[in-house]
């Protein structure tokens, strides 16, 4: 089985940058609308059988797409959604990565923000569903699904898929509206064939990443080989 998991186009809280709220349920802007309706020849193409979507308005408006552009079954899985950031999720993403920045992976993973869901809680959730959807395929005979989530969900999910650290995380941090496509080998076990690639004219575009995000990156990467 193929599945192509989508991050949703930018919402009006991406577009904030850094200090968009942790949690928020902002709806697309018009490059994100732009974005989503890119996806559908993407699915064309892959001949797409099925696909699955988080609750968040930015994810789920892909679903009203396919009714208008596509015959294609699809599905709202509330088990999709982002973290629960708890009482954090009204702070910024600048000021949650302060509070994360200073904790060994060891301690990310296991801590839970007060009223939250810790990164290992939020994995088993994301795990367990992704088995679901494994299921249903072999049950109605789906060899390619799509599922629209987000960047959280993807650094949770692609570490353990892929049989690699989750050390390894942040190497799986995905940009608004990109595709990355991954090969069943066993139950919860894939390959990646293609990583954070933007669909263009029914293809693929490999968007190159901003100096900043090449520094923010690296800054990270030395401090995880400092605290772990």
């Amino acid at each position: 089985m193929k599945i192509l998991f989508c991050r949703h186009g930018e919402s009006v809280e991406n577009a904030k940058g850094r200090i968009a709220t942790a949690v928020n349920d902002a709806p697309l802007t018009k490059k994100g609308l732009k974005q989503t309706y890119a996806f559908i020849p993407i699915f064309k193409k892959y001949h797409v059988q099925k696909v699955y979507y988080s609750p968040k308005e930015r994810a789920k408006k892909i679903g009203k797409i396919i009714d208008e552009k596509l015959n294609l079954p699809h599905e709202l899985v509330p088990e999709l959604t982002e973290r629960d950031w708890g009482i954090w999720g009204n702070l910024s993403w600048h000021e949650v990565s302060k509070k994360l920045d200073k904790l060994s992976i060891k301690k990310r993973y296991e801590m839970a923000p007060p009223k939250g869901e810790s990164w290992e809680k939020f994995e088993k959730r994301l795990l367990k569903t992704i088995k679901k959807i494994e299921n249903e395929a072999e049950k109605e005979g789906y060899d390619v699904v799509a599922i629209i989530t987000h960047r959280g969900g993807l650094r949770a999910l692609f570490p353990i898929l892929l049989k690699k650290s989750i050390k390894k995380h942040r190497e799986y941090s995905t940009d608004v509206g990109s595709i990355s496509i991954v090969n069943r080998i066993k139950n919860l076990h894939y390959s990646l064939s293609v990583l954070n690639v933007v669909p263009k004219k029914g293809g693929f575009s490999q968007k190159k990443r901003s100096k900043h995000w090449y520094k923010w990156n690296s800054a990270n990467a030395n401090l995880a080989k400092t605290t772990h």
